[in-house]
């Protein structure tokens, strides 16, 4: 059964989470959209997206999604589409610092047919890279529920934190200063300055209250104070009834093969993991490597896979590079080439050799003078041995 756009779970590394992202209500939702059919490398036992692909929304989806009172209205959507693009996240970086990234490669809108998105390459240590790393996962529904995006923001830093409900917790939390908060909520440093009365009424009352009214968490939050001055919050959130955020349902790729007839893969000994390990080094799939050592054998690619290392310069899709290297065998290509020219080698030193003529008389070695030669002095003599020196 097909799965509604809005059911669809979207998941992000958690320092895209806490990542200042300059997005508004709408641009926020376009993000959404996007990631809704991203499937990131979890575990090693699930298909999943090597690379970003085109992502597409219908032209009835975007009409479902954007004609209605609440969302906006379609026939803006062009201009809600150019200043989406322009959006960007900024990053803390180890130094104190930040860094900047694009958020996408390319969106593309059809009239009648509908809106492609494709994002930037440098999102995929957040969004597709995730194996063994923190991430957030929860309904696309969630960010089309909520108008503001204060409330986008707070929910998403909340769910963050949603892995203790596994452990048992009925409420998390999250602690952060005002000058976090500020950051990870894109509030400017002059937008409600000196007024923390306005701040807590327009950045936490009214979209703390807006999620409580929509959704299905309950949400609110303790100030910190430091003597008498603000300095932080504690944003806490329990589940009124049954989680929005049900867990990720099964990737639907893995779910139509099955479907399909085709076998679960059967247990791996620790040679076969160790095999697929070295390929998910680089990005290659378990299911894809079990079918290259299936048909090519383990000898062949591990000869290949140090020849495309050795020749990996320029190479920006690495894992169609080694793919493409066992396949055609360049490995034993190359080999036989060396081989052959080594051979070719060989053999002209040969023939070079047979060409020239032998010399017409022998060499003999240097015969020591008579003593009474009037030469003899100018025989040369060996070295002394110094006093001391090894024999």
């Amino acid at each position: 059964m097909k799965i509604s756009r809005l059911e669809k779970n979207i998941v992000q590394g958690n320092p895209l989470i806490e990542a200042r992202k300059h997005m508004n209500v709408t641009e926020m939702r376009l993000f959404g959209l996007g990631l809704s059919d991203i499937h990131p490398h979890i575990k090693d036992d699930t298909v999943y997206d090597v690379d970003f692909h085109d992502t597409w929304i219908t032209y009835g989806e975007l009409q479902e999604l954007f004609n209605s009172d609440h969302n906006g209205n379609i026939s803006n959507l062009k201009k809600k589409i150019d200043k989406a693009f322009q959006a960007f996240i900024e990053i803390p970086n180890s130094e104190g610092g930040f860094k900047l990234r694009h958020i996408y490669e390319e969106m593309e809108y059809f009239p009648q047919k509908g809106l492609l998105i494709r994002f930037h390459d440098k999102l995929k240590p957040f969004v597709l890279d995730l194996v063994g790393k923190a991430y957030t996962v929860y309904k696309l529904k969630l960010l089309f529920l909520l108008s503001s995006e204060y409330s986008q923001r707070i929910i998403e830093l909340l769910l963050k934190q949603q892995g203790f409900f596994k452990k048992g917790s009925k409420e998390v939390f999250y602690e952060v200063t005002i000058e976090e908060l500020r950051r990870e909520l894109n509030i400017t440093d002059e937008l409600y300055a000196g007024r923390m009365d306005n701040f807590r009424s327009r950045v936490l009352d009214l979209p703390i209250k807006e999620i409580n009214d929509k959704t299905d968490y309950f949400v609110w939050y303790d100030i910190i104070k430091k003597g008498r001055r603000i300095t932080g919050v504690r944003l806490w959130m329990r589940v009124k009834e049954k989680d929005v955020l049900a867990a990720p349902e099964e990737n639907p790729k893995k779910k139509i093969d099955l479907e399909a007839g085709q076998k679960k893969p059967e247990p791996q000994n620790e040679e076969e993991m160790e095999h697929l390990g070295r390929l998910g080094k680089y990005e290659i799939a378990p299911q894809t490597g079990r079918m290259l050592i299936k048909k090519y054998g383990w000898e062949r690619i591990d000869a290949n896979l140090k020849y495309a290392y050795e020749h990996r310069q320029r190479k920006e899709n690495m894992s169609g590079w080694i793919i493409d290297c066992i396949k055609n065998d360049r490995a034993a290509g190359a080999a036989e080439a060396k081989r052959l020219a080594k051979k070719a080698a060989d053999k002209k030193q040969k023939e070079l050799m047979a060409r020239l003529e032998p010399l017409p008389f022998e060499i003999e070695p240097p015969r020591e003078l008579p003593a009474d030669s009037p030469f003899k002095r100018f025989e040369r003599k060996p070295h002394a041995k110094r006093a001391g020196s090894k024999k």
